[in-house]
């Protein structure tokens, strides 16, 4: 059902900021998470009233993909368990100003109207766009298969915990219990409980004060239970309802005896911890006895068409059919009945998500620190944590999203964190990356006028209603997800929006998964050739974790995350280009050394002037961890990177304090600088060209002009010409490049190659097949779990060998088994010492031989001068 509003409504809604909520949707493909978003915006779509009403036949999509889907909910029930949970912990946290603001709402006819945000990734499910909306969002729904405990990758779980957005969980598929799989009460109760134990290993492996208690059970309602395919769903207080007038217990009660090892004693009528009653006779878990065996027993009636037996049990549960729904039998009654004894699913779901999960105004004061990339006390950062409308702009741009009209090639995508926004303000923008994946965090100089927009004018605002563009809008303040038009020249996926002239720039997303597949991409017609990179850049623009390359070959690399997604982005591709050609597709590998450098690096300038003595080693693989989750990195503060170098990594402190740099192995910084050197003078001179040659080396290492990682290089001594003008960048950059790659050579350097953790879910008719294949392609077996009649199996696989595994898993089973697969980056591993280990050499040849380079590896006579 359309919900229709007028301007002015849904104005009042935008206003009523604590009434607003943010939320994300994740689940896997065969959660049947499709199904339950499309029930939702079927039951609680919001359209805006234009003119002349249209009907629902009339709308035409205007967007390619769903992106924010506002809905409507009006919550009826005002005394309940949960309520009473959430009322008083907002009373322990709310200060005066917040108290004398809901009183003022508690005031306002709308205080029970709310606009519930659901932000959508791109393809609505697709695991590597999920995280792109995280920092739009306060709330997530989990979905989760009930049968197969299917969750969404761990990495996810982990990002959205980071990024401080509170989860609850909705297991699906509860119908798959009793009308497929026949079980019985306690294997349902058991396979829950798995379910739930799951979900909280991973979410509550960071803990967080500020983001307080994660952990999600039954007692609290933040696990929900049901059937998308159905339309219905439960949680404990539904029944705690129904029951509390039959025992004279207060709901609040039942709720908490409802799950875990509670059980009920029908002799002593009282619930106990004890499985044997005072009888003698042993328990039933409460769960089980006052839900799981009352659901049974409804659905084997109507399943069975026991009319009588039906009968008695609708009249002593007050459910009354209509003359239509009498008629119906089997699946459809059973759909209807358990709609009127549970919920609707779009009702409970939206219940769940006003009452438990926060909005923005409560959300923001806890989130700051994640979101904002300046001091965290002065206007902006303030400004966002009070969600203060009347505060500095500022808006954090996602992505851009392309339409389908002319006129409107592109809507930068964004929530408002605090101010307001009208078209026609002038505003300042920070471009936070770009096509190749840079993130410029932190980079964002008020005078660095390359990522720095200023004094641009904001065109229109719009409104977004899944796939179609809702109206313009004259005015929208914090708290709102929000469409902008005319930033696709200065945005290309993620940015900042402002109106302050001191404002830093909100956090882009570090994505935990990383584009390490590529093909290359060429038009078939020479001609084209500006048409596809046109194309591909609006593919970059849309796609969170697409990036494309133009090669100094003149080849154009499009890279994604894995071979399922660079399937999905050339299909969008042939859309706009039809006559392309593909390559197959290609790995992203890192070059790193394996020893300390068993020769001392040496190279003379061009005017052989200046010389310079280098060596090179390994990072620990702890410090290389902190450096690449930013613990240790040229963002923080030194004196902080100096302490946490010695005291954790063992370094000298002396050696802490001479870090020239952190090498740019974009978007990573996992190589170092090291000034080694004593004594010697104009040493500092010198530092910005050997810095320029020391970044020209880790973006293309001197094996396979593949970036570095992981690589220490130590500036052991310089000599230098008293003549400054004989030691300009001329000299001083070409003579560190040919030592530094000397360095290199000299210390056993190997190639890394990308590792997948690799996700499948089988049966147990399946499961050995699925083990022999993943054997044969060298997979290494991580770990392997049973649920019911499915087993799930994680395993590590070179990325190498994965193109086709898909494939492979489905024709083996002719289809008649479906196994579900999901891929994501794990880890790098070192292949063996380039020509001593036959493979990582054999690789690194095939790498030149593509990108145009000489056949032969380069020697270290290539580079290392005579004294």
């Amino acid at each position: 059902m359309t919900i229709w509003l007028n301007n002015d409504e849904m104005k009042i809604m935008m206003n009523n900021r604590e009434n607003i909520r943010n939320i994300g949707i994740i689940g896997r493909v065969d959660t049947g998470i499709k199904t339950l978003i499309d029930i939702l915006l079927i039951s609680n779509l919001i359209n805006i009233k234009r003119g002349d009403v249209r009907s629902d036949k009339d709308f035409k999509e205007d967007l390619f993909n769903k992106t924010n889907t506002p809905l409507f909910f009006e919550l009826k029930e005002q005394n309940n368990i949960i309520n009473n949970i959430i009322n008083n912990n907002n009373n322990n946290n709310n200060n005066n100003n917040n108290n004398n603001n809901n009183n003022n709402n508690n005031n306002n006819k709308n205080n029970n109207k709310y606009l519930v945000n659901v932000v959508l990734a791109r393809n609505q499910i697709g695991i590597q766009n999920q995280i792109s909306t995280f920092h739009l969002i306060d709330g997530l729904l989990v979905v989760v298969d009930c049968i197969e405990s299917s969750l969404p990758q761990e990495k996810i779980i982990y990002q959205a915990i980071g990024e401080r957005v509170k989860p609850i969980l909705f297991l699906n598929k509860f119908d798959r219990f009793i009308l497929e799989l026949k079980l019985d009460s306690s294997e349902i109760y058991y396979s829950l409980q798995r379910s739930i134990e799951r979900f909280n290993s991973i979410a509550t492996c960071q803990k967080d004060d500020l983001l307080g208690d994660i952990e999600v059970s039954p007692e609290n309602g933040t696990v929900g239970f049901g059937s998308s395919l159905y339309g219905w769903g439960f949680n404990l207080s539904t029944f705690a309802r129904l029951y509390s007038l039959k025992f004279g217990i207060s709901e609040q009660s039942l709720v908490k005896n409802l799950w875990g090892d509670n059980f009920y004693d029908l002799s002593s009528k009282k619930f106990s911890k004890l499985s044997i009653g005072s009888d003698g006779k042993p328990l039933k878990h409460s769960f089980i006895q006052f839900i799981l065996e009352p659901i049974i027993r409804l659905t084997k009636a109507i399943m069975d068409n026991k009319k009588e037996e039906l009968n008695k049990m609708l009249t002593s549960l007050g459910i009354s059919l209509n003359g239509e729904e009498k008629k119906l039998k089997n699946l459809q009654l059973y759909k209807v009945i358990m709609v009127k004894f549970t919920h609707p699913i779009s009702e409970f779901l939206l219940s769940s998500v006003v009452k438990l999960l926060p909005s923005p105004i409560e959300a923001q004061r806890y989130r700051v620190d994640n979101l904002y990339d300046g001091p965290l006390d002065d206007e902006c950062a303030t400004a966002i944590r009070n969600c203060d409308p009347n505060g500095p702009l500022m808006i954090f741009i996602s992505s851009m999203i392309a339409t389908k009209k002319l006129n409107l090639p592109y809507l930068a995508f964004g929530r408002i964190f605090s101010g307001s926004i009208q078209p026609g303000k002038k505003v300042r923008i920070i471009c936070n990356t770009d096509y190749y994946g840079k993130i410029n965090n932190n980079d964002n100089n008020n005078n660095n006028n390359n990522i720095s927009y200023r004094d641009k004018t904001i065109k229109e605002l719009f409104l977004l209603e899944g796939v179609m563009l809702g109206p313009t809008i004259n005015n929208c303040s914090c708290g709102n997800i929000i469409g902008i038009l005319g930033l696709e020249n200065y945005i290309v996926k993620a940015g900042t929006i402002t109106d302050s002239d001191l404002a830093h720039n909100i956090f882009s997303l570090k994505f935990s998964i990383i584009s390490v597949v590529s093909v290359v991409i060429e038009p078939i017609q020479p001609p084209d050739l500006p048409k596809l990179i046109e194309a591909l850049k609006k593919l970059v623009k849309i796609d969170s974790t697409a990036y494309f390359t133009n090669e100094e070959t003149g080849e154009l690399l499009l890279s994604g995350s894995d071979e399922n997604h660079l399937e999905s982005l050339i299909g969008e591709l042939r859309n706009s280009i039809e006559k392309i050609k593909v390559s197959q597709p290609i790995v992203s590998f890192k070059e790193t050394v394996t020893n300390e450098s068993s020769i001392m690096g040496f190279s003379k300038s061009p005017n052989k002037l200046t010389r310079m003595f280098s060596s090179a080693r390994p990072i620990s693989e702890q410090l290389l961890y902190d450096i690449e989750n930013g613990v240790i990195s040229s963002k923080c503060d030194l004196l902080e990177n100096e302490k946490l170098l010695k005291e954790q990594h063992g370094w000298d402190i002396s050696e802490a304090k001479k870090i020239w740099t952190f090498g740019s192995s974009s978007p990573l910084e996992s190589n170092l600088l090291v000034d080694s050197t004593k004594g010697v003078q104009y040493i500092s001179e010198i530092k910005d060209p050997v810095v320029c040659a020391f970044r020209w080396v880790t973006k293309a290492g001197i094996l396979c002009d593949e970036p570095l990682r992981g690589v220490r290089f130590d500036i052991n001594d310089v000599i230098l010409t008293g003549l400054s003008i004989r030691r300009g960048s001329g000299q001083i950059i070409p003579m560190t490049r040919r030592c530094l790659y000397a360095s290199q050579l000299s210390a056993s350097p190997t190639l890394q190659e990308p590792i997948f953790m690799i996700d499948i879910n089988t049966s147990d008719k399946m499961h050995e097949k699925v083990l022999s294949i993943l054997n044969k392609r060298g997979a290494k077996l991580w770990s392997e779990s049973k649920s019911l009649n499915t087993f799930n199996i994680k395993a590590h696989i070179p990325v190498l060998k994965s193109f086709g595994l898909s494939q492979e898993l489905y024709f083996s089973t002719l289809g008649n088994h479906p196994i579900s697969t999901h891929f994501v980056f794990d880890h790098w591993k070192s292949m063996g010492i380039v020509c001593e280990d036959k493979f990582v050499t054999e690789t690194v040849l095939e790498i030149r031989k593509r990108k145009g380079l000489k056949p032969e590896i380069p020697s270290l006579e290539d580079y290392m001068d005579r004294l």
